[in-house]
């Protein structure tokens, strides 16, 4: 399944831009992948961890905030005849401008820093797929050369096989070379045997 992930902007005071469809997957180059992978890991935690520094200001802005409206929040009850509770003043302290301005950006930062710990997470894990990956390229090529070792080791089977077979067939061929002579052995003898007395005969006749 193809997956295509939005482009992330990270507002980390320059601001990042983060294209998750060119450094999250994992192409078939496992070589190149193992190589960039520490390096775009170390990216992403430092992102990660300034999105957190950034998170926590805004986190503390907000509490000072509050911290500043509570007493002008009481105050105001008092000029006005209301009863102070903790409850209704943390109800008119949410309320006011300020505050909402400050829990939002604490919202946003805190987005952030959410999605550069799911990044780093990812990448973790991306990290554990790159070993698994790995020595399983290990394995079917240690397979693979099992493989043509079993293939050579029946070749040679063959071969020696073969050159054995060659070697019984010539050894009985020459049996029977053998055998043949000796059953053909007493007749070229006495046919050579003529042959040398019709040379004797030839050599005694005067030609006239």
């Amino acid at each position: 399944m193809d997956i295509r992930f939005e482009v992330l902007q990270i507002d980390v005071g320059d601001g990042v831009e983060i294209d998750l469809n060119k450094i999250l997957p994992i192409t078939g180059d496992l070589s190149r992948e193992f190589t960039n992978q520490a390096s775009l890991y170390a990216w992403v935690a430092v992102i990660a961890a300034r999105a957190e520094a950034i998170w926590l200001e805004a986190k503390r802005e907000m509490d000072r905030i509050y911290a500043e409206l509570d007493p002008d929040v009481r105050r105001d009850f008092l000029l006005n005849g209301v009863k102070v509770t903790e409850t209704s003043v943390k109800s008119e302290i949410l309320c006011r401008k300020g505050y909402i301005d400050a829990q939002l950006d604490e919202l946003d930062c805190r987005e952030q820093y959410l999605i550069m710990q799911a990044l780093v997470a990812a990448f973790d894990m991306r990290a554990h797929m790159l070993t698994s990956l790995g020595a399983q390229v290990r394995e079917e090529q240690r397979q693979t050369g099992m493989q043509i070792s079993e293939f050579k080791d029946t070749l040679r089977d063959t071969k020696r096989q073969a050159n054995q077979e060659r070697e019984k067939n010539e050894a009985a061929r020459a049996q029977a070379v053998l055998r043949e002579k000796g059953k053909r052995g007493p007749a070229s003898t006495k046919l050579q045997d003529n042959t040398d007395e019709l040379d004797t005969l030839n050599e005694d006749v005067v030609p006239f």
